[in-house]
């Protein structure tokens, strides 16, 4: 069976084929309500989403969706860099007809993909949403040597898949059954052919490093923004949200006490609020 045949079996979710394959979507539309569009980060697919869909799908009309590489959507033989998960974005919005401008919410590496492409498309962006972004940390010896082809392996076959794993399930929160399911959604995903060499080609290639100056050229852009952080964030740490308001100075910083990187899943009640809030004034 191929990939592709795998991945459609799942029904839970509605699928559409752009120029790169299938992208593994969700859509709860509400009348004459605007779209936000959810983008997830490097490793962890759509439902990272979860704890949010339900609540702000009572106000405003939603899309969520699998990056290229991840999830249920396809796993490209292709390099995994920042033009790959723009381009994605914007044949998905316009595939989907959805109605422009929207509003654009990104979590960690997610957050890197929404700047860049609202610099790329200004006129189709409303407001954006960053929690805890991604793009900006220094590319290390161990990501590059995870770049590569036969090394690459090798090490993600060690110990790179339990640190994954590991890693979200630490910043989830402390309910057991979520870290059952989360961890479930890991280890499928994982089996799926194509996530490793998605994950090791994003960590070369992809946009957790060097975009810097695209989030200073999104600074001059005049539009509204808010920016959530955990202040316990270990992944992208909280002291870089000061840096992220001098490149994009018209965010409003939203810090969460005890937030850790997946604080969107982990303090729900509160990001939602947040969201709601700034979605809807």
């Amino acid at each position: 069976m191929k990939v592709e045949e795998i991945l459609m079996k799942i029904e839970k979710y509605e699928y559409v084929e752009l120029s790169k394959g299938t992208t593994c979507y969700e859509r709860r539309e509400r009348v004459s309500s605007p779209f936000v569009v959810l983008v997830h980060g490097l490793s962890t697919p759509m439902c990272i989403w979860d704890k949010n869909v339900d609540e702000l799908s009572k106000f405003f009309s939603l899309i969520r969706y699998d990056l290229y590489g991840r999830g249920y959507s396809s796993r490209p033989n292709v390099r995994y860099d920042t033009d790959l998960f723009v381009a994605q974005l914007y044949e998905l919005i316009q595939v989907l007809s959805l109605p422009l401008p929207v509003n654009l919410v990104g979590l960690s590496m997610g957050g890197a993909i929404v700047a860049d492409f609202t610099v790329r498309y200004p006129e189709m962006v409303n407001k954006l949403a960053f929690i805890a972004p991604a793009g900006f940390l220094k590319r290390t010896v161990l990501m590059k040597l995870m770049g590569m082809s036969v090394i690459g392996k090798c090490i993600y076959e060690s110990f790179g898949k339990k640190t994954l794993i590991k890693g979200v399930l630490e910043t989830i929160g402390d309910s057991i059954e979520d870290r059952m399911q989360m961890k479930q959604v890991y280890e499928e995903q994982m089996q799926i052919p194509g996530y490793r060499e998605a994950i090791l080609s994003t960590l070369r290639y992809g946009p957790i490093c060097g975009m810097e100056d695209v989030y200073v050229r999104l600074g001059r852009q005049k539009r509204e923004g808010c920016l959530i952080w955990g202040e316990k964030d270990d992944v992208v740490p909280f002291y870089w949200s000061k840096k992220v308001i001098e490149w994009v100075p018209w965010l409003i910083l939203h810090s969460i006490k005890e937030g850790t990187h997946a604080v969107n899943y982990q303090k729900a009640d509160m990001v939602n609020s947040i969201l709601h809030t700034f979605f809807k004034r």
